[in-house]
């Protein structure tokens, strides 16, 4: 199964390509399917493009996840790097281990990204589900960085990250995006590649990050 991604409200005006006044109208009526947490919502990716097909809607670039560019996500992991052992008994502990491990971008710092990260956990939890969880900041880091980055970590022992189907995560993709239709484009393209079993199992054991590329590269979805 693919990893159900998670969008704020501002994610989901985006790739509806509407003000974000339209969306919490539909939301208000009960059309279109969301949560609220900590009194804001939240919208499953899925739902929201399975609605917008029923209401003949087209998405952000005539269907974002069709036309993710397709060496996004490898490139972006030859950016960052791979985690393999990463200790932490839970997301907050493994989030603050991960960023110690790991090269930031050079005008990114480690406590005000942790930062960043815990609001956004304390949103709403970035478990995609499956065993996978994808971390990211609430907004798109334009000031910091100027190309996206992923971070690939295999933690240690199973960590309970929240997720809605409480499975255990085993994979981390550390998600930084400089824009915000580069992000969703980002969750796009995971989305694809986590349907290949092949891609799925590489991205949890391949120890080689140019390997892992290739093979990622390899799968347009």
């Amino acid at each position: 199964m693919t990893p159900q991604l998670e969008m704020s409200l501002s994610e989901t005006a985006h790739l509806l390509d509407v003000p974000e006044q339209a969306v919490l109208r539909w939301s208000k009526k009960g059309a279109l399917p969301c949560r609220t947490v900590r009194g804001e919502l939240i919208f499953g990716r899925s739902a929201v493009e399975s609605w917008a097909k029923r209401m003949g809607m087209r998405l952000h670039g005539d269907g974002a996840e069709a036309k993710a560019e397709p060496n996004a996500l490898a490139m972006s992991i030859a950016r960052g790097d791979l985690v393999d052992d990463l200790p932490g008994c839970d997301r907050i502990e493994a989030l603050s281990n991960l960023l110690s491990l790991i090269e930031l971008p050079e005008r990114v710092t480690r406590d005000e990204l942790l930062d960043m990260l815990l609001a956004r956990e304390k949103l709403a939890s970035t478990a995609a589900g499956e065993g996978v969880a994808i971390p990211h900041p609430r907004k798109p880091l334009a000031d910091l960085i100027d190309e996206p980055h992923v971070w690939v970590a295999r933690p240690r022992d199973p960590i309970d990250w929240g997720s809605i189907d409480q499975k255990p995560v085993r994979l981390v993709l550390l998600v930084l995006s400089c824009s915000l239709k580069g992000h969703l484009d980002m969750l796009s393209r995971i989305a694809l590649v986590m349907r290949a079993p092949e891609v799925r199992k590489a991205l949890e054991q391949e120890p080689d990050r140019d390997k892992l590329c290739e093979i990622i590269e390899a799968h347009p979805g």
